[in-house]
């Protein structure tokens, strides 16, 4: 249920208006029926303050009610009974207190009883203003609970398309992995064994960091090394890398798994498509509060992958946009049969 006046400017709002309907009603009893300023500031103070009150219960009336979106017989019949209720009981307590109070002043009284009719349809635009206001504030708040629903449910399906991308990076490397384990088993089983025992670390490190959307590039630098490590194990020499790291970055933060997808990609378009002198070079800088990652490696232009349709890349970049919001934090390059692939991660207190 909306609460009535859940906002400080509603209430403002609402008493401002009665005070100038209070002061309009006086200045009229007291200027143009020459009422005396007491007599008419009690007859317009009386009159709106008891319709002030009744009209707090007409709230009731419009919360339970579509005023546009189904204006049906049973909606139309409610808020005419509501109306004859709401002004009869206005009428009846305004002239019983004024006609207490000035029960000596024939003039006055007199007067009452003439501008019963008057007071009526007074009465009635009250009514109608008042359902109006108490509309627009109902469609307030319920604006501000679709916006806030829209918000969670981005939000969840932010995480959870986070984490459908996350959990396709994992398996990617794991099935080349065991694919290199069971073809080192026949031919090295030692080297087999240490490469079991390597996965084992890095996949660790994968799960712990499973439900984190950023982490440490201490943290992803570690985790790195271990893929190197692996990767090491089924390349050999081929493999040949180097990772600079200017002063300040180490603490600064990335997505995890962000720098696996791109010595993946450098390895299956690059060193599968030389057969000696493969590099990969990556420098990772802090640029005014910007964690700047530039990976170079080289490749034959000539090669022709078999993998057209890998995640890499594409995956790199859908998980920058959904935690960022922004399309211009990966660039690419290629020049030369050299491959550079620059990424900006803006850092946030």
């Amino acid at each position: 249920m909306y609460k009535l006046f859940s906002e400080k400017y509603q209430q403002i709002i609402l008493i401002g208006a009665w005070l100038i309907i209070a002061i309009i009603h006086f200045a009229i009893l007291m200027l143009s029926l020459n009422i005396s300023w007491e007599t008419a500031l009690m007859d317009a103070f009386v009159f709106n303050s008891i319709f002030a009150l009744i009209s707090i219960g007409l709230w009731f009336v419009v919360i339970n009610s579509h005023l546009i979106e189904k204006l049906t017989i049973d909606i139309i019949i409610t808020h005419i009974s509501v109306l004859i209720i709401a002004i009869g009981l206005w009428i009846f307590l305004s002239t019983h207190i004024l006609s207490s109070l000035y029960s000596d002043n024939n003039s006055y009284i007199l007067f009452l009883k003439k501008s019963f009719s008057i007071r009526i349809i007074i009465g009635v635009i009250y009514y109608i203003l008042n359902i109006l206001f108490f509309f627009f504030l109902k469609t307030i708040e319920q604006l501000k609970d679709k916006e806030e629903r829209e918000k969670q449910i981005n939000i969840l399906l932010k995480n959870a398309e986070l984490d459908a991308l996350k959990s396709q990076i994992n398996p990617h490397f794991l099935f080349n992995s065991l694919n290199s384990i069971n073809a080192l088993t026949q031919s090295d089983p030692a080297k087999a064994s240490n490469m079991i025992l390597k996965l084992s670390d890095y996949m660790r490190y994968s799960l712990n960091q499973s439900n984190d959307i950023l982490t440490s590039l201490s943290n992803e630098i570690n985790h790195i090394e271990k893929y190197l490590e692996i990767e090491k194990v089924r390349f050999g020499k081929k493999l040949n890398y180097s990772i600079e790291i200017s002063d300040g970055c180490i603490e600064m933060n990335l997505p995890p798994v962000l720098l696996q997808p791109l010595f993946e990609n450098a390895i299956k378009h690059g060193l599968y498509s030389l057969i000696e002198g493969f590099f990969i070079k990556i420098i990772i800088t802090n640029n005014n509060q910007i964690l700047q990652i530039i990976m170079t490696n080289n490749f034959d232009s000539s090669y022709k992958s078999k993998e057209t349709n890998g995640l890499g890349i594409n995956n790199l970049k859908n998980r920058l946009l959904n935690i960022y919001g922004r399309i211009d934090l990966c660039q690419i390059n290629k020049e030369n049969n050299l491959f550079t692939i620059t990424i900006k991660i803006p850092q946030y207190d």
